[in-house]
């Protein structure tokens, strides 16, 4: 096995690409030759000890080589590949690495080299405006994506030594087919680069009339514009070498702008719709900055005045998104009003509007059209949502396409195994236990499972694929766990039957019908409310039309046996959840234990009932709530070590921690870790703190209630995303 230190690498044409290659190797292969043409590029090669030695003379380069990677235009580089045919073969086996922009004609003609010849496409994601030896950087390829496409003929060592070239330049290697490759890069690299030259070009025009137009340029001009000022003859060879899919990716877009066009003539709610899942796409693939990225500060003023006021909560974030898979899995037209809109249920909306599905309409009703779903072009990014993800396994494998799951780094770290084997026993194919999963649906069987763990994901997942299936599907619980999807579907019609921990479903044999539903107000997102005003002296609070499903009111539960002062009024009914007002007056509050049946049903609540552990009259105790490690973050970890850090002690077991109250906070500087839940609770914490707290990423609470920060300032607190 041929290792980078030992390898003699020739780099064939120093511009940008290749330049940056030899900055990023140099000091990692056992020696570094270049090839070029330009006196002027060999000259500045040399004066910057850019590589140790360099030519004109292709052989030579060859022939001291046992890689060779070539960096020239698309197609200078296919004539080098051709002429390598007519040359005096090589002694020796020589590698061939190429990392031109498009593959398909250039694998093609790697296809043809003589055996002497050890072939591998590639093509690194990263580059500037400016082409030239002179802005070369050694840094240009860390973070990017560099994808390596292997053909049939390519040797095992050199597929493992370009996944260690891919490493050394701090890239993130991805291996495709050719077509892929191509058809990927039509869409993001050479359609953005004609979209650019076109409005780059009307500006232009118009700016020969006016003057004015120079002036006016703001930051998304010149940012969208950016790459219209690529080398023209690079990009001219990589646009003809990749001609098909790149008409394709016109045609796509072309087909999008009359849309926008028609809907801008006459129909509004048409534009919203567009524009919408527009920015989910591009919040998925470009998500606000998080816990690992840096992201937006909250500024928290302690000690807060009493709350007092009346708020209305978003729609739940548990039953919208069942909400929207009810409905995207009928061919009929549903229609949903108070759906959560928040980062969570964007991630659900988006995957599912790349299933063919119809979602129109603004915050207050969305329009949803479903039916057999279509097979996606690419892998469905579910974001940071577990819901998402888990929900959609079920409902995929009912489902004959073939579909691929991903998304963010947390997301992918977090359990899918106890999803994806009763699936599987359904007859679904499901490859992996983590996310990235590839499903292959289709016909399923009813099956008898016992779940390990309580979890109305599990359930909720396996309902939405017993709905499909032939035959009961009879799931038993250890424990009690949310009850949304059961009550949904006996809304719709659907025969599901409930004895104690166990539910059964009967499948009709028809589509799901369509519904017509309200989404009460979240209850998790009210425990932060009900909580604040629990804990602040003299809070008045009424909260109106939030859920208060049974298997929900843990939080209720617990804090009404500590002494809080909580009542229930207008109580009503909608699609089989019970609706109420609360009402929260301050209260003094003595410590309780919690464990068993109980942690299931606040199990989303602990970290806002932490802060609520801090100011009760004993000690606290949580248990069986392992749970709790396998959420956004490890909950119990990271919540006690935000906690010491404003001045609170926390006794933490491997199922839980305990808590002794009354006790004081300290302002202070904390971090969110990129979980809302987290972000929330340390708010409410500064709340109750003397002075100024500061919460680090606190915009991840953008993820399940963006209006938190607005609510909770209207009832008189004082604190600010910045």
């Amino acid at each position: 096995m041929l290792l980078l230190k030992d390898t003699r690498i020739t780099i064939v044409g120093l511009g940008l690409i290749g330049g940056s290659l030899a900055l990023a190797l140099r000091n990692h292969c056992a020696s570094l030759m270049a090839v070029d043409l330009s006196a002027r590029t060999r000259q500045l090669a040399l004066e910057q000890g850019v590589v140790d030695a360099i030519s004109d003379d292709l052989l030579a380069g060859i022939n001291a080589a046992d890689l060779v990677i070539f960096a020239t235009p698309v197609r200078t580089l296919i004539k080098q590949l051709k002429q390598l045919s007519k040359l005096p073969q090589p002694d020796h086996t020589v590698m061939i690495m190429d990392v031109g922009s498009t593959k398909t004609d250039i694998m093609q003609a790697m296809m043809l080299l003589p055996t002497c010849y050890d072939p591998i496409g590639a093509h690194p994601m990263a580059g500037r405006e400016w082409a030239g030896m002179e802005f070369a950087l050694a840094n240009l390829f860390e973070d990017a994506a560099f994808a390596i496409t292997p053909l049939r003929r390519t040797s095992e060592a050199l597929v493992n030594l370009a996944r260690e070239i891919v490493s050394t330049v701090g890239a993130n290697c991805i291996e495709l087919t050719a077509a892929r490759h191509d058809r990927i890069v039509a869409i993001t690299s050479h359609l953005p680069y004609l979209v650019a030259c076109a409005l780059a070009h009307t500006a232009g025009d118009l700016g020969q009339r006016d003057q004015a137009v120079g002036k006016m340029m703001a930051g998304g001009f010149r940012d969208t514009t950016r790459v219209s000022a690529s080398d023209i003859t690079m990009m001219s060879d990589i646009l003809f070498t990749n001609k098909t899919y790149v008409k394709l990716a016109l045609a796509h877009n072309r087909k999008l702008l009359q849309e926008l066009e028609e809907a801008l003539e006459s129909d509004p709610q048409r534009m919203l719709s567009i524009l919408e899942h527009a920015r989910a796409d591009r919040v998925g693939y470009y998500p606000p900055p998080n816990a690992a990225t840096g992201g937006r500060q909250m500024h928290v003023s302690g000690p807060a005045p009493s709350l007092i006021g009346s708020v209305t909560l978003p729609g739940d974030k548990s039953i919208s998104h069942r909400a929207l898979l009810h409905a995207a899995l009928s061919p009929g037209e549903s229609q949903l009003r108070n759906v959560l809109r928040a980062g969570v249920t964007a991630s659900m909306m988006r995957c599912l509007v790349r299933l063919g599905v119809s979602i129109e309409g603004t915050d207050n009703r969305l329009t949803v059209r479903g039916g057999n779903w279509r097979q996606p072009r690419e892998p469905l990014d579910c974001g940071n949502s577990g819901t998402t993800m888990r929900l959609l396994m079920g409902a995929l494998a009912g489902q004959a396409i073939d579909v691929e799951l991903t998304g963010t780094p947390g997301l992918q770290r977090r359990p899918m195994k106890r999803i994806a084997d009763p699936l599987r026993a359904m007859g679904a194919v499901i490859e992996g236990d983590y996310a990235p999963l590839k499903i292959t649906g289709g016909r399923l069987q009813g099956i008898q499972h016992q779940t390990k763990v309580a979890s109305a994901q599990v359930k909720a997942a396996l309902l939405l694929a017993a709905t499909q299936a032939e035959g009961q599907t009879v799931i038993t619980e250890p424990g009690p766990s949310r009850d949304h999807s059961e009550r949904m579907l006996r809304d719709l019609g659907i025969g599901v039957e409930s004895d104690g921990l166990q539910v059964t479903l009967s499948p009709t044999g028809n589509s799901l019908p369509p519904t017509s539903l309200t989404i009460p107000g979240d209850l998790s997102s009210a425990a932060f409310l009900i909580c604040a005003a629990a804990v602040i002296p003299g809070s008045k609070l009424r909260l109106q039309g939030v859920g208060i499903n049974p298997t929900r009111t843990g939080l209720l539960d617990a804090l009404l046996q500590m002494g809080a002062d909580i009542r229930f009024t207008n109580k009503t009914n909608v699609a089989g959840e019970p609706v109420a007002d609360l009402v929260v007056n301050y209260a003094p509050l003595t410590a309780i234990d919690i464990a068993g049946d109980l942690v299931v049903r606040m199990i989303d609540e602990f970290p806002i009932f932490s802060i609520v552990m801090t100011q009760a009259t004993g000690k606290s105790t949580v248990r069986e709530a392992e749970e709790l490690r396998l959420k956004e973050s490890d909950r119990i970890s990271v919540l006690a070590g935000e906690l010491q850090t404003l001045g609170i002690e926390v006794e933490e077991y491997a199922d839980g921690f305990a808590i002794t109250g009354p006790q004081q906070f300290k302002a202070g500087t904390v971090q969110s870790h990129g979980d809302h839940r987290l972000a929330m609770a340390l708010s409410v914490a500064g709340l109750l703190a003397n002075g100024d707290t500061i919460i680090e990423n606190a915009d991840a609470l953008e993820e399940s209630f963006p209006t938190f920060v607005d609510l909770l300032s209207a009832c008189g607190a004082t604190l600010q995303l910045d």
